[in-house]
């Protein structure tokens, strides 16, 4: 039948395969909340620390722009503030001059290689070149662009969900654990309680259990032994009961 998908039966599961599909579901659920909830923090932190980023690098142009007149090296500062950019991870200065060509740069640090591309789809914002001009005693540079990269920010936003679901998926994975052996010990004495009830059923009431296990398993096997306890007291009264009727019969004829 067209449409047609299979289902499971959760009511033929036993009880710790539906523990287990349980405890399975609620940790998934968390995995994915754990990823929304960071992927959000990561977004909000890459956006705040670039913002950071450029407020810097601008008003450090500005004091640039304010110090260069009183400079008897011009150039010199020029270059040596250039420098001082060498190897950071968010902001490339570069130096123009009046027709575009590029005459001076930083070098940004590098990066961690490359990340997956709809992490970078999702995360990286809208690359931003910010241009400041610069002062007359500057000519023919004339202006100063200050370019801020996300790519190191992402790499750090990268290997920080990659830890933080990592720790995770490793607690979740021994809370599981944990839950599924104290759940196995716990649930173990149903085994020779089922043992037992069917030796009851098929009419042998010396079958008993040895309480053991939590509190409530500890009640039922005592239950369950006390109940064999009283059949074996009605089938014993039933069979003498019967014996009398055999033997008043007998004494009739």
């Amino acid at each position: 039948m067209a449409g047609w998908r299979p289902r499971i039966d959760v009511t033929s599961m036993s009880l710790k395969a539906r523990l287990a599909s349980t405890l399975a579901s609620a940790f998934v659920a968390i995995v994915i909340i754990g990823a929304v909830l960071t992927f959000f923090q990561a977004r909000d932190n890459i956006h705040a620390e670039l913002q950071a980023a450029r407020s810097v690098a601008s008003n450090r142009v500005a004091q640039l722009v304010a110090e260069l007149p009183a400079s008897q090296d011009v150039y010199g500062k020029l270059a040596g503030f250039v420098r001082t950019f060498n190897g950071d991870r968010r902001v490339k200065i570069v130096l123009i001059d009046s027709v575009g060509v590029i005459r001076d740069q930083s070098v940004m640090a590098k990066g961690y290689g490359a990340l997956p591309e709809w992490f970078v789809t999702l995360l990286a914002p809208d690359p931003t070149v910010t241009v400041m001009p610069l002062t007359t005693v500057s000519a023919p540079i004339t202006s100063a662009a200050i370019i801020v990269d996300p790519s190191n920010e992402l790499a750090d936003a990268w290997f920080d969900l990659l830890t933080a679901l990592g720790l995770l998926v490793l607690f979740l994975a021994l809370a599981f654990g944990a839950i599924w052996v104290v759940a196995d010990r716990a649930l173990r004495p149903l085994g020779a309680i089922h043992e037992a009830f069917a030796r009851i059923g098929g009419g042998d009431y010396s079958a008993k259990v040895a309480p053991k296990g939590p509190p409530e398993m500890q009640e039922l096997a005592e239950g369950l032994n006390a109940m064999a306890d009283r059949l074996a007291a009605i089938s014993s009264r039933n069979r003498s009961l019967s014996d009398r009727l055999l033997h008043l019969e007998d004494e009739e004829r």
